[in-house]
């Protein structure tokens, strides 16, 4: 009891302290309890730093955390899929995860490790270094710069994978026809420029509006599309506003000190509009997740039937996903059975109800899309509460990789998860009234008992009595005396007439209101 008391302690003050940190601005670290948060990156030996974090926080039996900085650049479809893996695999373990979003990690981890009042860091070992890293600086370089108060540990894990060679970033498909927009920007710059030449206007404001041109690409076309647009750019300005004119050569050197930062400030803006775009493109799909799972939990707030629930999650599933779906609960014979959806369009046969017995018994997900029974025709989810599993969704898309893409998947388990908890909330709540129903029924059984036994006793036995004596003979000779014994039984019997009488009102009045 001790240490149970100490521990709630120590997590309510830690809980005031965060609070007050938050509402004062402060970053500094207060030790006050334990906290270590758990780096990841999309390499495949992350997943043994997510076994040695879950051991290290069962033995210190403290809150752990497990982050992931989204890179700059596009990852690779596999990468999304082994990063989305890995991070249910931490939250099954019981630790919180976060997905954060900044130009440099190692800034990132420790302002969210300040935020949450982390004491240790735990990063993987990293392997042979890169060019960059030799002359930047690793990231493990940087954390040890910048955590100050925070303790930083490096761990190799429990890695049973071969770490991941490295791949060049995702690039999407080169598109010459935005190429051939991006240069038709350039010539209205151009020409633009060709209109300022003639009110006399210096070659830095021509450049100006080259400068411009180049940022408008970047964000609408792409890094790539925009660095192109700054090499012609600078050939353009060059060969139609740099002495001799209409030619390439170049006459005063100083023009070539010109060009250099004329195509490096191109590129910079096209890295940094590049970056600019994916960051804004990354928050507005946080902002639709958000939206969506708000006005999922607010529609679940509503109800308290199981049904109601599982049809307000069928209901969003389909508009969400622009795609059928189907969810199985048990019967009274506790067999399962497709209750909600368009089971008859879709026609389920007996493998499509064996597989979402299977995911229903296993409380896994399989189906297509998935390692497990891919052949089906649809991808089958459980709905796994705290305690039990309380049914199966069924989702049948038209399109072919709908949910192998990372994000959509993990929006679907958020889905299943958000409703299995509210159904499996409502059917304690259920279960909770039935067993006070239950109680207030005995309670009311005792209490007629009690009634009966204590009000019925005399006036059953007062007629017990003068039944015997009205048998004897010479009572029944006795015209008067048996007379007042039938009087005396008519007395008990209204007695107790009053008093079932009285019974409806005892009842009413002992109910809970």
């Amino acid at each position: 009891m001790r240490q149970l008391a100490l521990r709630y302690t120590e997590r309510n003050v830690d809980t005031k302290l965060i609070s007050y940190k938050r509402e004062h601005a402060v970053s500094k670290v207060w030790n006050v309890r334990d906290r270590f948060l758990v780096c990841i990156s999309p390499s495949p030996s992350a997943m043994g730093l997510i076994r040695a974090g879950k051991r290290i926080a069962s033995d210190l039996g403290v809150e752990w955390v497990v982050a992931y900085v989204e890179p700059l650049v596009e990852l690779r479809p596999e990468d999304k899929s082994r990063v989305s893996e890995m991070l249910n695999f931490a939250e099954k373990l019981g630790a919180q995860i976060a997905t954060l979003s900044g130009q440099d990690i190692a800034e990132t981890l420790v302002s969210y490790a300040r935020s949450k009042n982390v004491t240790k860091i735990i990063v993987g070992k990293p392997g042979k270094p890169s060019l960059r890293a030799l002359i930047f600086g690793s990231i493990f370089d940087k954390l040890a710069r910048k955590c100050q108060y925070i303790d930083l540990y490096l761990l190799s894990g429990d890695t049973r994978e071969q770490p991941a060679k490295f791949k060049p970033p995702v690039l999407t498909p080169f598109s010459w026809k935005n190429l051939g927009l991006a240069i038709g920007i350039v010539i209205i710059c151009t020409l633009v420029d060709w209109v300022l030449l003639l009110f006399r206007l210096s070659l830095v404001n021509l450049i100006m509006v080259y400068l411009l041109g180049v940022t408008w690409i970047a964000f609408r076309y792409g890094r790539r599309i925009s660095m192109i647009a700054s090499f012609f750019s600078v050939l353009f300005f060059n060969f139609f506003f740099v002495p001799p004119y209409f030619t390439f050569a170049i006459e005063n050197v100083e023009y070539v000190f010109t060009f250099i930062v004329m195509l490096g400030v191109g590129l910079m803006i096209a890295y940094l509009t590049g970056q600019l775009k994916r960051q804004t493109i990354s928050m507005g799909i946080r902002e639709d997740r958000t939206k969506t799972l708000y006005a999922l939990s607010r529609e679940l707030s509503k109800s308290s039937y199981p049904d109601e629930l599982f049809k307000i999650a069928l209901s969003h599933v389909e508009d969400f996903f622009k795609c059928r779906a189907v969810i199985f609960v048990l019967d009274k014979n506790k067999r399962l059975e497709a209750r909600f959806g368009e089971a008859v369009q879709l026609a389920l046969d007996s493998n499509e109800l064996a597989v979402a017995q299977w995911v229903f018994e296993h409380k896994k997900s399989a189906g297509k899309g998935t390692d497990t029974l891919p052949g089906s025709s649809g991808m089958y989810l459980p709905f796994s509460g705290a305690e039990k599993t309380v049914g199966v969704l069924g989702v049948f898309s038209t399109q072919e990789k709908q949910f192998v893409d990372p994000e959509q998947l993990h929006i679907l388990e958020m889905f299943v998860n958000q409703t299995a908890l509210a159904v499996e909330g409502a059917q304690l709540a259920a279960a909770a009234f039935d067993a006070e129903s239950k109680i207030e029924n005995e309670r009311l059984r005792n209490l007629l008992l009690t009634t009966f036994s204590s009000g019925l006793t005399e006036p059953l036995t007062s007629i017990s009595q003068t039944a015997s004596e009205l048998l004897k003979p010479e009572k029944l000779n006795n015209e008067s005396k048996r007379v007042v014994l039938i009087e005396k039984m008519r007395k008990e019997v209204e007695r107790l007439n009053a008093l079932i009488a009285e019974l409806p009102e005892i009842i009413k009045s002992e109910e809970v209101p």
